[in-house]
């Protein structure tokens, strides 16, 4: 007796499910390929400092709450916590800058050592090498 080849609407529901965490994956590897693009020669730290080095206010969008809580929520910030969170964030916000400007500083400065050494080897071997007469 051959097979049934009808699914059961459990396996659509599988299937649909891995169709869509496939896509996902697709396009989160499109997102690190366009990252890497945009990072050029920077290392991946270096490029997540320089993403994450300014902090900013919370954002108000929050799914599936209720226009009264998104309301109470942004009151209560205003009322509360702005006065005391922006000199803190300004304050967090100016050290992450002058830390990405520091780990530039310090890439820029290896890339270059890195450049001398390459030189000074080539230097080294051909003085190695002495001259063509020499036995």
């Amino acid at each position: 007796m051959a097979e049934s080849e009808t699914t059961t609407p459990r396996e659509d529901g599988v299937a649909e499910v891995l169709e869509r965490l496939r896509a996902g994956v697709r396009q989160r590897q499109a997102e690190l390929a366009c990252l890497d693009e945009q990072r050029g020669d920077l290392p991946a730290a270096l490029a997540a400092v320089r993403r994450d080095a300014v902090l900013e206010e919370p954002s108000w969008r929050i799914e599936g709450a209720s226009a009264l809580r998104t309301f109470l929520e942004r009151a209560s910030y205003a009322l509360l916590g702005r006065r005391q969170h922006r000199s803190l964030i300004s304050q967090q916000s100016r050290f992450n800058r002058s830390a990405e400007l520091a780990l530039e500083d310090l890439h820029a400065r290896q890339k270059a050592l890195e450049r001398d050494l390459r030189r000074l080897e080539r230097r080294l071997e051909h003085l190695e090498a002495g001259p063509a007469g020499r036995p």
